[in-house]
């Protein structure tokens, strides 16, 4: 079995494969892309720019099918209840005391005796949220407050009329005066606080469940009563907020972010894009001894194996990363053997006979798989950087579920992911890997210290969660 096309010859020649029996390029480009694609390829080469084309048109046509159905990603404004910018974070000039930040501004740390402060948009009406993570499990006055609450050395948040808090250390609430309430949290829980403006509630939830409603008399539409989430932490003290920026651990019915998310017609452009990438992957990476190998080592080894002397093209590939080239189609044209050719096709090797049932394969070189997985991973990179909220939507469920614990198959498919996510990201690559891996290191705590939440964890970030990011080597 030779190196190239072993793996796509397993899965697209597969019986298991439903009208994929006798596999030809097009019917290949068709499943990874979900479009037909007939027009781009004939069994020998593919037209790489006709294949942008093609994808470019089945995404515009999802983007239409979306147009109608959300608001832009550009957030709410003052006519639903929202006073404020779109992106949502802690407001600096509201701080009393001394805060520690993190590079996103939402993770902060108290370094006064008692520190306070807002996030920089308001509500006026309607059903409103935001979660609040309890990094240590002391002190903390967590809710909402109007502008005239004062925040000085010994009050905060809760100790003012119009101002509404609670703190799991003391298991109380407050609005001036404090009365039992809730329940004793501890570090990684999740407080929802939830303030339904319509009907004068405040309810906050520990990990999804409820504590019941903590006022119902909450004061509104009244002048200068528009209220602010905002924070109250003794000294050390640390949380996380999160006000719609990534997708909530604990949403609740009925109630909105504070930040609009990505539109739908962007978040299921995303979503193509990184279905694609996933069947591609597991093209490339579905036998389970003689796939494509990366590196020169690896590369070898696999030329030995096929008594062939050629270099795997796609170890030149990952090598011709080092030059100043963001585009991993640019890089391509760059080398000999990337298939970029002045015609804009590919040639590629025949697959090795295999005999029944695989006989008559296609079989795509590295080369090949560089470029095919580029047609989607560039327009995606554009998307995560923009709207950083689908790399935990739409990113890390992929990540995730490309490692499942005892299949080998999809280890493969995960190293084979960061090698291209490599490739053609680039320049681009550590800052997208730099958000996977912050939010998976608290993830990882978070579910390893309480198993029982694992349920929600996987279905925010697959099932492989959270054994898949030993993998990555970084």
């Amino acid at each position: 079995m030779g190196v190239e096309g072993a793996g796509l010859a397993y899965l697209v020649s597969s019986t298991s494969r439903a009208g994929m029996d006798h596999a030809s390029l097009p019917s290949v480009l068709s499943y990874v892309y979900e479009t037909a694609l007939e027009h781009v390829c004939d069994d020998e080469d593919i037209d790489y720019p006709q294949l942008v084309t093609g994808v470019q048109q089945h995404v515009t046509g999802i983007r239409s099918a979306d147009s109608d159905k959300t608001s832009s990603s550009s957030g709410a404004t003052a006519s639903n209840g929202r006073l404020g910018p779109a992106v949502v974070a802690v407001d600096r000039a509201s701080v009393c005391g001394s805060f520690s930040y993190s590079s996103d501004n939402l993770t902060i740390e108290s370094l006064g005796n008692f520190s306070s402060c807002r996030a920089n948009v308001a509500v006026y009406t309607g059903k409103w949220m935001y979660e609040c993570t309890v990094l240590t499990p002391g002190i903390q006055q967590i809710g909402w407050a109007t502008i005239h609450c004062p925040f000085t050395a010994e009050e905060g948040v809760g100790d003012a009329p119009d101002s509404y808090a609670v703190d799991g250390k003391r298991m109380r609430k407050w609005s001036v005066k404090p009365q039992p309430y809730g329940e004793p949290w501890v570090q990684g829980d999740v407080m929802g606080c939830c303030l339904d403006l319509d009907a004068g509630t405040l309810t906050f939830y520990r990990n999804g469940q409820s504590l019941g409603t903590a006022y119902d008399r909450v004061r509104t539409m009244q002048p200068s009563l528009a209220y602010f989430p905002a924070v109250s932490l003794s000294h050390t003290e640390r949380c996380m907020l999160n006000f719609g920026a990534k997708p909530f651990m604990y949403p609740v019915v009925g109630y909105q972010p504070l930040q609009s998310p990505p539109s739908t017609a962007v978040s299921q452009e995303a979503a193509y894009y990184c279905s694609c990438f996933t069947r591609l992957c597991l093209i490339a990476a579905a036998d389970g001894q003689d796939g494509l190998v990366f590196g020169q080592a690896g590369a070898s080894t696999a030329a030995a194996r096929a008594n062939s002397t050629k270099v795997d093209d796609l170890a030149v590939g990952v090598a011709a990363t080092d030059q100043p080239q963001p585009q991993a189609v640019t890089a391509a044209g760059a080398l000999g053997g990337l298939g970029y050719s002045a015609s804009g096709c590919s040639p590629r090797t025949p697959a090795a006979a295999l005999g029944p049932p695989f006989s008559g394969s296609v079989s795509l070189s590295s080369a090949d798989i560089v470029l095919l997985a580029a047609v989607v991973l560039e327009p995606l990179q554009q998307l995560l950087v923009s709207h950083p909220y689908l790399i935990h939507s739409a990113l890390l469920p992929v990540l995730g579920d490309a490692q499942r614990e005892n299949e080998p198959q999809t280890s493969r498919q995960l190293q084979l992911m960061m090698q291209l996510l490599v490739l053609v990201w680039h320049q681009e690559f550590n800052s997208i890997m730099f958000t996977v891996l912050e939010a998976l290191a608290y993830r990882l705590v978070y579910s390893c210290s309480c198993p029982y939440r694992s349920p929600r964890i996987q279905t925010l970030y697959g099932t492989g969660f959270p054994s898949w990011h030993l993998q990555l080597g970084y």
